[in-house]
């Protein structure tokens, strides 16, 4: 055999292996993925790039009351924002329900730190339990980053179903 067969020989057969090692890593960080469909729901301020709610293993997130999750929004500025703070909200059976969440401002939840400035990414990050009071079933969470006047510059909704 000639040297140029012989190498798409070797070639073909360590590919093969690697093949498989790589179609097994990707398969294998499919199901670790905690990102989730979002719908934009009038982002003044941002584009928002990722979604994620942790631990989340299948779409509509199942959310269990007294559960501690993590959601985490990216986003890109395309302004600059003075933040003020945060709400989240859910839907069930056509009734609007606030999620509690702490006073504090959006500064302490992204990364980096504030100032929001137009042309950064920037990564909210809260980690915060399901209200045990909250209402079962299906709904869809908003989650709104407000800025200085009250008016969201982020603001997404995801399908959750709690349970």
């Amino acid at each position: 055999m000639n040297s140029k067969k012989v190498n798409m020989l070797l070639t073909s057969q360590t590919m093969k292996p690697f093949n498989v090692l790589m179609c097994g890593v990707a398969a294998f960080l499919a199901g670790v993925t905690d990102a989730v469909t979002f719908r934009d729901c009038g982002s003044e301020g941002a584009r928002v790039t990722a979604v994620e709610i942790t631990p989340c293993q299948i779409e509509p997130c199942v959310l269990r009351r007294g559960v501690e999750y993590v959601v985490r929004i990216t986003f890109t500025a395309s302004t600059n924002v003075n933040t003020r703070g945060f709400r989240a909200q859910g839907r069930v059976n056509f009734q609007p329900m606030l999620v509690p969440l702490p006073p504090n401002g959006v500064c302490t939840f992204v990364s980096p730190h504030c100032p929001i400035e137009a042309g950064e990414s920037y990564t909210y990050s809260y980690s915060g339990a399901v209200p045990p009071d909250f209402s079962l079933g299906v709904t869809t969470l908003r989650w709104e980053l407000l800025d200085g006047t009250g008016a969201p510059f982020v603001c997404i909704e995801i399908p959750v179903r709690v349970v």
